[in-house]
């Protein structure tokens, strides 16, 4: 179990069986959701400013150096970015132009640092409601048979307020055979910078930088598709509002946890690394598409 995982099944132990009884009032049990998710809200903040300050460090280094090479809109970009950060501490929303091409990936990067810190903070919500959803249920039942049938009735509303769980999305791709202990996934793809190989408990996710190449096309007169033990993948992909592409899942058991081991057939050594969260980013600075493989060792 990770760290993430552990501060969450505190949580989520403290909201159902407390250390310390609530009275059987509404109001308790709503004050004490309210400072869990405070917390939960703390934790994503912190993750995200981390993330906002690696990337304001990425722009100073790379604001030095455009300037040494005399690259006036380049600067202008750079100091238009930095100084945003003063009062919207966000990534960035739109990524600058085509041909600053160092600049767009520090955004992208950017972007999916908080991208993650925000779905990292929605699953633990997620899981944090489901626990306030079944003490209300519980705290009805005891109301009730106490006869205290007004409060019963706004431990019932109050549940019902509560955002019911979003769909999981779908899954391409055929899942694995029969389990075994442990095994080796090889995945081969063509790639040109700012992207994620994301593993989740469902299988193998993309996502890719706003306006960046998708994961096998560049530098192909044919899209060249990701290989998964031999098998073609030719991911299809959806984009959100704030133009982050992801694709559909492939499904393959086991992909959280383990180890993974990267090559770089074509780039250079240590474009390519594995982050917290079963992530592996691929920041490939240079110019033109790479081939990379990557073995994870799992169980099933």
């Amino acid at each position: 179990m990770n760290a993430k995982q552990m501060v969450l099944v505190g949580l989520v132990a403290v909201l159902a069986h407390g250390a310390d009884p609530l009275p059987d009032t509404v109001a308790a049990y709503r004050g004490r959701y309210e400072a869990l998710k405070g917390r939960l809200d703390g934790k994503r903040d912190a993750a995200v400013g981390k993330a906002l300050g690696v990337y304001r460090g990425e722009l100073e280094l790379l604001l030095t150096n455009v300037r040494q090479q005399g690259k006036l809109d380049y600067v202008v970009a750079i100091q238009g970015e930095l100084k945003r950060l003063e009062t919207d501490p966000t990534a960035p929303k739109k990524p600058a132009a085509k041909r600053m091409k160092h600049l767009r990936r520090a955004q992208g990067g950017a972007r999916v640092a908080e991208d993650q810190a925000v779905e990292a903070h929605g699953k633990a919500l997620a899981e944090l409601r489901k626990g306030y959803s079944s003490s209300l249920r519980s705290l009805e039942k005891r109301l009730v048979a106490a006869n205290e049938i007004e409060e019963a009735k706004l431990a019932r509303s109050e549940r019902s307020k509560i955002p019911k769980p979003v769909k999981k999305p779908k899954v391409e791709g055929k899942e694995e055979g029969a389990a075994s202990v442990a095994r080796t996934t090889v995945v081969e793809a063509w790639i040109d910078g700012g992207t994620t190989l994301r593993r989740t408990h469902e299988g193998l996710q993309w996502t890719v930088a706003p306006r960046l190449s998708l994961v096998g096309e560049e530098g192909q007169k044919r899209p060249a598709p990701v290989v998964v033990d031999g098998r073609k993948w030719r991911p299809r992909w959806t984009t959100s509002k704030d133009g982050m592409r992801r694709s559909k899942v492939y499904r393959i058991r086991g992909m959280v946890g383990g180890t993974v081991k990267i090559r770089e057939k074509t780039a250079l050594p240590g474009t390519a690394r594995e982050e917290t969260g079963n992530n592996i980013y691929i920041a490939d600075p240079l110019p033109g598409a790479r081939w990379y493989v990557f073995e994870i060792t799992h169980a099933e």
